[in-house]
Formats: C-alpha cells, structure tokens, sequence
C-alpha cells in the first residue's frame, strides 16, 4: 500500500509539472507563430511594393501599410500604431520600454498630441491603481498557497489521514488524484492571472511615469562643448 501511495504520489507531481510545461509551450509557440505572422506581412507587403508601379495611385497607401508592419514587427506587437512604436524606438532604454508597453499595452492610451503614454479609464485614479494591485498580490500568495500547499505540506494537513481515506470510502484513487491535480492546476493557473495583472499596473506606471530620455542630446552637447576646448587647445 505504502509503495502505491508513493508511485502515486511521483505521478501525481509529474503530471501537474507536464501540465504546466505544456501550458508554457502553448504561450511560447502562440508568441512565436505571432512573431512569424509579422515577419510574413511585411515581407508580402514589400514584395506587393516592389511590383506596384510608381505611377499607381496605391503606392504610396502600401508604403504607409507597410511601415507601420514594420513597426510591429520591430515592438513584436500587431496592433501598435506607427507613431506608439516611433515614441518608444526614441528612448535611449528603448528595449526596457518596449518591453513595458508589451506588458501594460491592454492599460495604457498613447496620445498622438502629446506624444505620450496615459492611463486608460479606470486606471487613472492614483488609489484605484494601487488597491487593484496590491489586491491582485495578496490574492496571487492565497491562490499560491492554496495551490502548493496540498502538494508539498499534505502531511501537516491531513497528519492523520482522515481527508485521504475519507474520500477513498466514496471514491477510488485515481479520482482522488485527478481531484488533486485538477485542485493544484486550478490555483496555480489563478495565482499566475493574478500576478500578471498586478505586474502589468506595475509596467503601466513605468511606462506612463517615466518622462522621455534626454540623455542623447546631452552626451551629443557634452561631445560638442569637449570638441571646442580641444579645437581651442590645439590653436
């Protein structure tokens, strides 16, 4: 009995963490198809390009489609607008930029007026941000906790067995380990909704916070002023 309650047990673990690197898979695999698909419409639109003659009076609506194809594929993202991608490939941390708006993309409005990020409704509120996040941390540890807690802490819940041969009376084994695994991937998977949504208000503040680099035009001024003392130097 005790060896089948082992062998149980390494089944019932291997098959969560199969779950979840099938889960991993899938996202990874949905990223990369999207990164190809970008690749795809680019190409096809310059190649409609080349074969478009100059005199067309589409030409120049192709041009347009395709820069800003090209500026999707450069953030990773489809649905960015030119002028979004141009804001972002400006700053002197473009890649930690871009990144952020991948994050916080669903939260945040670009506005071509001012040329900045701001708040999408709902999350302009300073209060409202941070209950919303700081709600979603706390209920990430609880669905985390939940989640690990019958995997790796069973005996401390159940010492004497009574929840285990409790079900067992009812059940069979094997229900009660799709039972427990079902449990487990249940709250993991909202322990990680959780997180995730609590770490993109965490991007949007970033993104929106952070005022444009200026670093550029002071290391090309700083360059300059130094070329003038060497140039005065050296008369």
């Amino acid at each position: 009995m005790d060896i089948l309650k082992i062998v149980s047990t390494i089944g019932a673990v291997l098959a969560v963490f199969t779950a979840l690197f099938g889960i991993t898979k899938f996202f990874l695999e949905v990223t990369a198809n999207r990164r190809k698909q970008l690749r795809e419409d680019y190409d096809a639109l310059l190649l409609v390009l080349k074969n478009t003659d100059e005199k067309d009076l589409n030409r120049v609506n192709i041009i347009d489609l395709a820069e800003t194809k090209k500026y999707q594929l450069i953030v990773g993202i489809p649905s960015i607008d030119k002028r979004c991608a141009q804001n972002l490939l400006k700053q002197s941390d473009k890649s930690n930029r871009i990144y952020q708006y991948r994050r916080s993309s669903s939260l945040i409005e670009f506005s071509e007026v001012d040329d900045k990020f701001n708040y999408s409704f709902g999350f302009k509120t300073k209060w409202i941000r941070a209950t919303k996040k700081w709600g979603a941390l706390i209920l990430y540890i609880i669905c985390f906790l939940l989640a690990t807690g019958p995997l790796f802490f069973w005996k401390f819940l159940d010492p004497n067995q009574l929840i285990y041969n409790r079900h067992l009376m009812n059940n069979s084994l094997e229900s009660f380990w799709s039972s427990f695994i079902i449990w487990v991937l249940m709250f993991l998977f909202l322990a990680f909704t959780a997180v995730n949504y609590a770490s993109k208000i965490y991007f949007a503040e970033k993104l929106v916070e952070n005022k444009i680099s200026r670093k550029p035009i002071m290391t090309s001024l700083k360059q300059k002023i130094i070329k003038f003392f060497n140039k005065l130097k050296s008369n």
